[in-house]
């Protein structure tokens, strides 16, 4: 028995040992300048989106690209203008079903220093199986449900859903159990999208998934849109490992990245399909409107 207790307390400490201090010294580091890299292909029309920023020293105040004017990128042989709208390089990639690896490389000065980086990426051709694109009218706290059916070059799906336009304090959702008006004007500033992993989608499959409308991405009455993305093994390792950087044995990894060179960050093909919603603090309202009002007032109804 006294032997078994010794074991058991060896082991203990073992496992303990094991798990990572949380913290991380950044003492001893040297800065290189680097290019911030998110590049992504739609698999299903070609549409290139590819946002290019540079790091900073540690300490640093946190500025504008002031060297953004000499950026080149330059994607398949063909170089994409940048524009301003989606502060974003943009474009249309003509590819062929044959075409396999995509090439992407960036040149540009930070700081007065020359930098280039490049990846490679594998084309997913095709589209997703998906419910129709519009999904109705709902009222808060009901459930929506849509399926998605899974693609042969597609090994990862996520979604995120986001108001088209969130308004103000007129259509706040004021009975949600979380926050008020005045604490979530808050809280907002520091809200990000919310990329939700969809895990049970194997090949040749089709799944079905439920979204209540009472959790924390509804805080307003307008149209709701839902992001269903599916990649390869590149969204997978950039979307699991860019969220946090420690595990939760307390370890820490670093950031998927699959550019060489003066740049880090994720190029890879997806398909991306979009469905929509509204959500009215009323749907027999509706009704009403349908029956006595015209079709000028229902549209306005609908884009509240």
């Amino acid at each position: 028995m006294k032997i078994l207790i010794i074991w058991c307390i060896a082991f203990s400490i073992l496992i303990f040992n094991s798990c990572g201090d949380p913290t991380v010294s950044v003492e001893g580091f040297d800065y290189k300048p680097q290019f911030i890299v998110d590049a992504f292909i739609n698999g299903v029309d070609g549409d290139c989106q590819i946002r290019v920023k540079r790091n900073f020293p540690i300490g640093s105040n946190i500025s504008e690209f002031k060297d953004a004017d000499s950026v080149v990128v330059i994607l398949k042989g063909v170089r994409l203008p940048y524009v301003s709208k989606y502060d974003m390089y943009r474009g249309i990639l003509k590819f062929r079903f044959q075409d396999s690896l995509i090439d992407l490389n960036i040149s540009g000065y930070i700081d007065g220093k020359y930098c280039k980086t490049s990846a490679k990426t594998k084309l997913l051709h095709g589209a997703l199986i998906t419910s129709d694109q519009y999904l109705g009218y709902f009222e808060y706290g009901d459930s929506i449900s849509f399926y998605v059916g899974a693609h042969n070059n597609a090994t990862f799906y996520t979604m995120n859903i986001y108001p088209q336009s969130p308004g103000g304090e007129y259509n706040f959702i004021h009975k949600n159990p979380y926050l008020t008006w005045e604490q979530y004007q808050v809280a907002s500033k520091g809200f990000i999208r919310t990329v939700i992993p969809l895990y049970n989608i194997h090949e040749s499959s089709e799944e079905v998934f439920t979204i209540h409308l009472k959790d924390t991405y509804t805080w307003f009455y307008t149209t709701y849109w839902i992001e269903v993305t599916g990649g390869d093994q590149n969204y997978k390792d950039y979307v699991m490992t860019s969220k946090t950087g420690m595990e939760f044995d307390g370890n820490f990894h670093a950031v998927h990245n699959d550019f060489d060179g003066d740049g880090v960050g994720v190029f890879t093909s997806v398909f991306r399909v979009y469905h929509y919603f509204n959500l009215l603090e009323q749907i027999r309202v509706l009704y009403n409107l349908n029956n006595t009002s015209n079709n000028n007032n229902n549209e306005l109804f609908r884009n509240r």
